[in-house]
């Protein structure tokens, strides 16, 4: 009974999210950005053609002078079935039910608990920054939920080839998913000690991937600048505080700890992936779009929290 309770939230979830995704969209409610810069170079690339994209910097360019994200490309055989745009959002809203099944998966390894485990899987699919990020637009880190899911599988299982695969699919969603990787990389040394020489491997890949991505790749297509850097202060005081320095961010801090409950403070193997991903959000941009629960930018940290919550119920 308890896989059907999970089965069936599972598939709650994705049809809500779709139902909600397309109803906002036929409602003129999905702005440009960032859905239409990836309809347009995903479904220029199913026709084999330059993924050039409309963009107010960088209009008339490939995407990558935007971004560097070629994963994005997997879903271009979709286009091929149709060529409604609306399918992006179709696959976005299955991609992330999929990530809560695999979590449910994982749950069950670790645990040997199905009940334990369907507590995880509630605690990430009623995650308010899940829920936004899959109803409010369609972006390359909501998908990424399910290969960096798969990543934390692959490591709990001891898959090493499918852990490669599934990290550097991964890794393809955005350039700056080399600090994830490099968490990734601690993560495993703290939790697979058996597995040093991967750790290194995925820190070392993970470090060469942002560097080319950043410094090489993007200026190539961009003619010579990245419009993202970010703006650090001298002072690492300052840094620090910029954690919590507004109230949107201790918001965003207490409330997505306390939707899982406050459990991966038991979990240390993942302290840094969390800070990573924060740090990003909080320190590096001035933006407050970032900071909140809203958009997409919490569905890479409803992840690691997942995964480092039931580590944490394990102990």
């Amino acid at each position: 009974y308890i896989d059907i309770a999970a089965y069936i939230l599972i598939f709650c979830f994705t049809v809500a999210g779709i139902i909600v995704s397309l109803n906002r969209f036929w409602q003129y409610e999905v702005f440009y950005y960032d859905f239409g810069i990836f309809d347009q170079a995903i479904w220029r690339a199913s026709r084999f053609q330059p993924p050039i994209i409309e963009h107010i910097v960088a209009g008339g360019k490939w995407i990558f002078a935007d971004h560097f994200s070629p994963s994005i490309f997997l879903l271009s055989p979709f286009y091929w079935l149709t060529t409604k745009s609306e399918m992006l959002l179709v696959v976005q809203a299955i991609a992330v039910g999929l990530s809560g099944l695999v979590l449910y998966k994982i749950g069950i390894h670790i645990l040997k608990n199905k009940l334990l485990s369907l507590g995880g899987l509630i605690c990430y699919l009623f995650f308010l920054g899940l829920q936004n990020a899959v109803v409010t637009d369609f972006h390359e880190l909501t998908i990424m939920t399910l290969p960096l899911m798969l990543t934390f599988w692959a490591i709990i299982h001891r898959k090493i080839w499918l852990y490669f695969l599934f990290l550097v699919i991964t890794l393809g969603f955005k350039e700056s998913t080399f600090l994830l990787g490099t968490g990734i990389g601690i993560s495993i040394f703290l939790l697979r000690r058996g597995w040093f020489k991967v750790s290194l491997i995925t820190i070392a890949l993970s470090v060469i991937w942002g560097y080319l991505s950043i410094k090489v790749i993007i200026p190539i297509f961009s003619n010579g600048f990245y419009m993202y850097a970010p703006s650090l202060s001298a002072n690492i005081f300052d840094n620090i505080i910029a954690f919590v320095d507004h109230p949107l961010k201790q918001g965003t801090l207490f409330y997505s700890l306390l939707s899982f409950g406050f459990l991966p403070f038991l979990a240390p193997e993942f302290w840094f992936l969390l800070l990573q991903d924060y740090a990003v959000r909080f320190i590096g941009s001035p933006c407050c779009t970032r900071w909140g629960m809203g958009l997409h930018y919490n569905a890479q940290s409803a992840v690691i929290l997942a995964v480092s919550t039931m580590f944490a119920l394990e102990r």
